[in-house]
């Protein structure tokens, strides 16, 4: 389909009704599943304390008791699933390490904010484009047709956005939902405190900060969060993965120079950074990315070339 035909808002309506038909089915399943269990323990049967073998009941016949399945009740003394904090609408998600239904079903409704923000971004005809192909792949238990996983693949990422956008056009909206987002001390710790969209390259070349769907970009990185961490990240993973984009947005700001140009350098196609427009920039990407400003600028500047075994250094 054309950019703007629906592809991404009809593929989450599809997940959200083949999720909910898994529920309806879970429900069906457990409540024959009980109704099996009590028609089994009132035939009268028992279970024999030292051989686990079912006594013969007046009839003659052999019955035996089969324990409930986990998702119909839990044993007796084990605590109930940990929950979640509160994101948005969505409400306390259990964890998908769990193993639980409602958690297969969630986790596959919650990839969609994690791939929009990262993999989205506003074009001339549609603000929320999906930059990139993706191959969604939804699998189902049998027999009963119960949601039991999925497996997506991505491709053809849009990288050259993330350096230039068109006029009217953004960058992925990871970068403006969490500038609106972050917290003033997530802010300082991530060096972006009084700063916004229009402070960074990356984000302020179209001069297009907003979207004109009606989509706030704090409510979206709260999803984006949320999500992330029902799809299995702890606290120290997301806050790791927030640094990483940070970092990203400072090292946009980054200026270069011909080489050579102080006497540093002799090759007539190098590079390197303008120490003079870098101080800020270089020293928190450095110390968001946990390296030394030197490997920091050797990284940028460099290429390395494997040949024959070795490993070649040339200057970009």
């Amino acid at each position: 389909g054309e950019s703007g035909s629906g592809k991404t808002v009809t593929t989450k309506i599809i997940l959200g009704y083949l999720a909910s038909l898994s529920r309806r089915r879970m429900r069906a399943l457990q409540s024959d599943d009980t109704a099996s269990i009590v028609s089994v323990s009132t035939a009268g049967s028992s279970v024999s304390s030292s051989g686990g073998r079912a006594s013969p009941t007046r009839t003659g016949r052999m019955s035996s008791m089969r324990s409930p399945p986990m998702a119909v009740r839990e044993p007796r003394g084990r605590s109930p699933p940990r929950q979640l904090p509160r994101t948005g609408h969505e409400g306390r998600l259990r964890r998908s390490r769990s193993g639980s239904r409602r958690g297969i079903e969630q986790l596959v409704l919650r990839s969609n904010p994690v791939l929009e923000s990262f993999g989205n971004a506003r074009t001339i005809r549609n603000d929320n484009s999906s930059r990139f192909g993706k191959f969604m792949e939804v699998r189902f238990g049998c027999p009963g047709g119960v949601l039991t996983g999925a497996r997506i693949e991505t491709y053809l990422l849009e990288k050259v956005r993330i350096t230039a956008q068109g006029p009217g056009e953004r960058n992925y909206h990871v970068f403006y939902e969490l500038l609106a987002g972050l917290g003033q001390t997530d802010r300082q710790r991530l060096h972006v405190d009084f700063c916004g969209p229009e402070h960074f390259r990356i984000t302020s070349r179209s001069g297009t900060f907003r979207r004109r769907d009606g989509v706030d970009d704090a409510d979206a990185y709260a999803d984006l969060t949320g999500a992330l961490r029902a799809m299995g990240l702890d606290s120290t993973e997301v806050d790791d993965t927030i640094a990483l984009l940070c970092a990203l947005l400072h090292c946009g700001n980054l200026t270069f120079r011909e080489g050579g140009a102080d006497g540093a350098s002799a090759h007539h196609d190098a590079s390197e950074l303008r120490p003079e427009d870098n101080v800020t920039c270089l020293g928190s990407a450095c110390a968001l990315l946990g390296v030394t400003e030197r490997a920091l600028a050797t990284a940028l500047t460099t290429s390395a070339i494997s040949v024959a075994g070795q490993v070649l250094m040339r200057p970009l």
